[in-house]
């Protein structure tokens, strides 16, 4: 059901069900143990579907998250971070309190995603960040 901000629950992505690499059951205590981001020049001249896209990666301790507990890395691609006051390269270790996804209806963004984070060794310890991307790619 979605809420009045336009967030999704689980179960439910804006009237559609979620895609198959969204992590339905939750991901909530796994640990974020690195974030890579790899970001290229947009080659124009390519066709849209043939660009080398950036691409933002999580890999993640999801061994005692408390409902899936498969998630080993997403990869955002096409991303862009909204949340600019928060440097995610700085920190060791952060945990996910969760998440809420919804589609967009843009061109190049198709989803945002809002995660909870919780970082026990910087300020501020409890973050929320928004990425929004085109498409994800997750290994279990």
């Amino acid at each position: 059901m979605n809420d009045k901000k336009g967030k999704c629950n689980k179960q439910e992505l804006c009237g559609c069900s979620a895609p198959e690499w969204y992590w339905s059951a939750g991901l909530h205590d796994a640990c974020i143990t690195s974030i890579e981001s790899q970001e290229f020049e947009i080659n124009y001249s390519r066709p849209a579907e043939n660009r080398i896209k950036n691409t933002l990666s999580f890999r993640i301790d999801a061994s005692n998250a408390l409902f899936d507990s498969s998630v080993k890395e997403i990869s955002f691609i096409n991303y862009k971070l909204c949340t600019e006051s928060i440097d995610l390269n700085c920190r060791k270790r952060l945990f996910w309190i969760g998440d809420s996804i919804r589609k967009l209806d843009h061109d190049y963004y198709h989803y945002e995603l809002q995660i909870d984070l919780r970082d026990l060794d910087r300020d501020p310890q409890v973050f929320t960040v928004v990425i929004r991307f085109g498409n994800a790619v997750v290994k279990r």
